[in-house]
């Protein structure tokens, strides 16, 4: 145990370990680092001295001299002694209270499963396939799932990324068909609108746009140019590609008209030109209640 460790050799940076926590998994960090810098037994162990904080290093310090010949010794010795702190591993029925959020993606849902999945040892394929169903909310996927039963959890995931990949695909089309739709209208002749069409009332699914511009306060000023404020870590466009969030959106209903003063400005929520889909005032309104409502937290 005399070997010195190299000047260059590169450190494991690993937050101390001091007794009060899983030995193991402290162990398997260290061995995850290890494997790039190497070494041999003497600087391993000397290495994972290092490693070793409050408790720990009072333990190692009563190590009784040339107790370690090796680091695998070294290991053996280590988990004896904090073996009291070893997380207890989960049991396979704590897959079954997993569930998928009401607005939680397929994507994300899959991963927390997995993640948790790998946790449990000699794991049934069948029971984890049952487990995953049972937590997965009902929606086209989990249709397929019931009608072409999945044998293992890594068809599962094989399929749910084609599945995922096909809803963002045929999501851009519908987007892309509706722009260029909106496109040949803006180029087609204003219609003239008779007594009958004045007259008919508007789909209750869609709302109207409100070219608002200012607000009267209580004293009947106007309190100048007014637009809601809403701070985002994404697009607005990008949040209207997020299903889980326009799902929840009254989209506009179709119109040729020139919804703004820019008429080389296009606004992908009311699908017209005229104005910015981030300074949409409208949509941001709308966003604005869904806010409130918990439906953009992974947006903001």
């Amino acid at each position: 145990m005399s070997e010195q460790v190299p000047h260059q050799y590169i450190m494991p940076k690993l937050p101390p370990y001091t007794g009060t926590s899983d030995p193991e998994a402290h162990l398997k960090a260290f061995r995850a680092q290890i494997l790039i810098s190497g070494g041999s037994d003497a600087i391993k162990c000397k290495v994972f001295v290092g490693t070793l904080a409050h408790g720990a290093l009072k333990w190692f310090g009563g190590i009784q001299k040339g107790t370690i010949t090796s680091f695998p010794v070294f290991t053996r010795l280590f988990i004896e002694r904090f073996a009291a702190n070893r997380a207890k591993p989960p049991r396979i029925t704590y897959l079954f209270d997993i569930r998928q959020g009401s607005n939680e993606p397929l994507r994300e849902y899959i991963n927390r499963f997995c993640d948790a999945s790998t946790s449990i040892s000699n794991s049934d394929e069948e029971i984890l396939v049952d487990a995953f169903l049972k937590g997965l909310r009902a929606n086209s996927f989990s249709d397929s799932l019931v009608r072409n039963l999945a044998i293992s959890l890594a068809e599962i995931r094989v399929r749910a990324s084609i599945h995922i990949e096909a809803d963002d695909v045929m999501r851009h089309k519908r987007r892309q068909e509706r722009r260029s739709e909106g496109d040949a209208k803006t180029k087609a002749p204003r219609k003239r609108y008779d007594d009958a069409d004045k007259a008919r009332q508007p789909d209750w699914r869609y709302a109207p746009y409100i070219a608002q511009t200012s607000i009267i306060n209580r004293t009947g000023r106007s309190s100048g140019n007014f637009r809601p404020q809403l701070q985002l870590k994404s697009t607005k466009i990008d949040v209207l590609k997020d299903v889980d969030v326009n799902v929840h959106l009254r989209f506009p209903e179709p119109t040729t008209r020139t919804l703004g003063r820019d008429q080389k400005t296009w606004c992908e929520f009311h699908q017209a030109w005229g104005h910015d889909t981030e300074r949409c005032f409208t949509l941001t309104e709308q966003l604005l209640r869904l806010k409130d409502k918990g439906y953009l937290d992974k947006h903001l």
